[in-house]
């Protein structure tokens, strides 16, 4: 699920579920990772692709926001789909982040050789003792030798947040998978659309694969 320009856009696959589980009043909403379409985009090949549709206008809000609704959704997806217009990120009740910067100041498993953790519903933390991190424009955090590029980081642990654990499944030739285990400051970095699916899911509480403890990003290889 995205928010453009105040407006609320899931992901078609979702909607579909969403649906048929208010139907037939299922406990559960979860999408099949096998269920993308598949485009020749060039010069990738064949990539699995998602279509979104805009929701904020649809009746089917209304019945996930009602006593309808079964299934369980995270706090900050209600907030999102429940709050009136123009207030979705700052919705009263929303799940708040906890941000740690540096080893003795998380609650997360951190050692040297870790470069961030992260904590479903809780915390991201950052190793800024043993690395550096630095954003596209020049500047830097921590005070490390080993560089770690923070928008990478970020983005690594708040998938950790959001409950995906890590996975070299979609691992292939050319940019690294966001969500493998360890940062090889390979320069170039996606989130397959495997993985969408799954945080499509990971927002479901009761999904089996959903992390329960934090999960750190390990260092390996070197600088470029």
């Amino acid at each position: 699920m995205v928010i453009v320009n105040d407006h609320i856009w899931a992901d078609s696959r979702s909607i579909a579920q969403w649906k048929y589980a208010l139907q037939v009043g299922a406990d559960s909403a979860h999408i099949d990772p096998n269920g993308a379409g598949r485009h020749n985009i060039r010069p990738l090949g064949l990539q699995p692709v998602v279509d979104f549709q805009r929701i904020d206008n649809s009746p089917i809000i209304a019945d996930l926001c009602s006593n309808k609704r079964k299934f369980e959704l995270s706090e900050a997806v209600i907030s999102a789909i429940c709050s009136e217009p123009k207030s979705y990120i700052c919705a009263k009740g929303c799940t708040k982040t906890r941000l740690s910067i540096g080893r003795a100041y998380s609650s997360c498993d951190i050692n040297t050789d870790t470069i961030a953790c992260g904590s479903p519903d809780a915390e991201v933390g950052l190793n800024v003792d043993d690395f550096r991190f630095v954003t596209r424009a020049g500047e830097s955090l921590g005070v490390g030798s080993r560089k770690v590029e923070l928008s990478y980081a970020l983005a690594h642990e708040l998938g950790h947040w959001f409950g995906l654990g890590h996975d070299d499944q979609f691992q292939r030739p050319g940019p690294a998978n966001l969500m493998a285990d360890s940062y090889a400051a390979a320069g170039a970095w996606c989130l397959p659309v495997g993985l969408l699916t799954r945080l499509d899911n990971a927002v479901d509480l009761n999904w089996d694969y959903r992390i329960v403890q934090n999960s750190g990003l390990k260092w390996k290889g070197t600088n470029r």
